[in-house]
């Protein structure tokens, strides 16, 4: 009964957090599904360009705990989906403050194959990442 059909609906419903994705950076408003006309996207190379700097970017902005949606292309959609995969922030400091990593946390495999929980550079992801951008929530 609380399963969401649909990725999206999980942020547009409220109980993953508030959509903060307009707060972190440019966005960019592509074509939605499913009786929606726009959805604001941080594109990824936009997120690359975030993450790869400092002060004011998206490295900055982002916290644990922020739930991340990956995006799919218009032309990659399937019965209407629009997010393709979710993961989580986490965020490890070293070296006093001086020194800050950002990972996603997610689920890795195959279906039907199995698959496990996984840890990588956020960075890393996004740069490899079949998709063309992210949503993100954030639960206060």
């Amino acid at each position: 009964e609380d399963r969401f059909q649909y990725g999206e609906d999980m942020l547009d419903s409220g109980r993953w957090g508030k959509e903060i994705t307009e707060q972190l950076g440019k966005v960019t408003e592509i074509k939605a599904s499913r009786g929606k006309e726009k959805v604001k996207i941080i594109s990824k190379k936009t997120m690359l360009d975030g993450l790869n700097s400092s002060s004011g970017s998206i490295n900055s902005k982002l916290k644990s705990g922020d739930f991340i949606f990956f995006i799919k292309a218009v032309e990659k959609r399937r019965a209407g989906e629009i997010v393709g995969h979710i993961g989580i922030v986490k965020i490890e400091v070293r070296n006093n403050e001086e020194q800050k990593e950002i990972y996603l946390i997610h689920a890795g495999g195959f279906k039907k194959k199995g698959g496990e929980v996984k840890k990588v550079r956020l960075y890393d992801y996004i740069n490899s990442m079949p998709f063309i951008g992210v949503r993100v929530s954030r639960i206060n």
